[in-house]
C-alpha cells in the first residue's frame, strides 16, 4: 500500500490479500471489505466449538461457541476492517493445535506431530497478518505453559526443524520478497 506515493509498510500482506479478494468478488464496497473478517469470525466460533467438543462434550462446546459468538469484542472485531479477527483465528489455531499435539504426545499417539505442524502453519499466517507478534506471543505462552507444567523437555518434541522450515517457507517468502524489492526501507 502507498500513502501519497510513498510505500507504507505498516502491516504485512495477508490482510491486504483478504481485502483484495473481497473486493474482486463483491466489488469495492463495505460488504467486500468486511466479508473476510465476518467469515473468519464464524470460523473462529466453529474452531472453538470443535476444540471444546474434542476436550469435553457437545453441550459444553455449544455453550462455548455461544459465549464467543455473543462476546461484544468478537462481534465488533468481526465486523471491522482490521487485521485482528484473522490474527485471533491464527492465535486460537496455534494454541489449540499445540494443546492437541501436547495431549496426543502425552498419550503416546503418533499423530501428535501433525498438530504441532499445524501450529507452525497458523503461526506463519499470523506473522503474515500482523508481523512477528504472530510467532513471539504464542511462543511465549507455550513456553510459560511448559514451564508451569514442569515439562520443558517437550520443546524437544515440537517438530522444530520441519516446523521452522515450513514456517520460514510460508512467512519468510513474503518478507524475503519485500526485502529484495525494497531493501533497507522495508526493514
Amino acid at each position: 500500500p502507498q500513502i501519497f506515493g510513498h510505500y507504507w509498510y505498516d502491516k504485512p500482506i495477508f490482510y491486504y490479500w483478504e481485502l483484495i479478494i473481497g473486493f474482486k468478488i463483491f466489488g469495492i464496497s463495505n460488504f467486500g471489505a468486511r466479508f473476510f473478517s465476518a467469515l473468519i469470525g464464524l470460523c473462529n466460533i466453529f474452531l472453538v466449538f470443535r476444540f471444546v467438543k474434542a476436550q469435553t462434550n457437545h453441550i459444553i462446546a455449544i455453550a462455548s461457541a455461544i459465549i464467543v459468538s455473543i462476546s461484544v469484542e468478537h462481534w465488533i472485531i468481526a465486523k471491522s476492517i482490521i487485521t485482528d479477527m484473522t490474527l485471533d483465528l491464527c492465535f486460537n489455531a496455534i494454541l489449540m493445535s499445540f494443546y492437541m499435539g501436547y495431549s496426543q504426545h502425552k498419550k503416546q499417539s503418533p499423530n501428535y506431530k501433525y498438530y504441532y505442524i499445524l501450529a507452525y502453519i497458523a503461526s506463519a499466517i499470523a506473522v503474515l497478518t500482523k508481523g512477528p507478534i504472530g510467532f513471539l506471543l504464542p511462543g511465549c505462552i507455550i513456553l510459560v505453559y511448559l514451564v508451569i507444567r514442569r515439562d520443558i523437555r517437550e520443546l524437544l518434541s515440537l517438530q522444530l526443524i520441519p516446523g521452522m522450515a515450513l514456517f520460514l517457507l510460508v512467512a519468510g517468502s513474503w518478507y524475503y520478497y519485500m526485502y529484495a524489492i525494497h531493501g533497507d526501507n522495508f526493514v
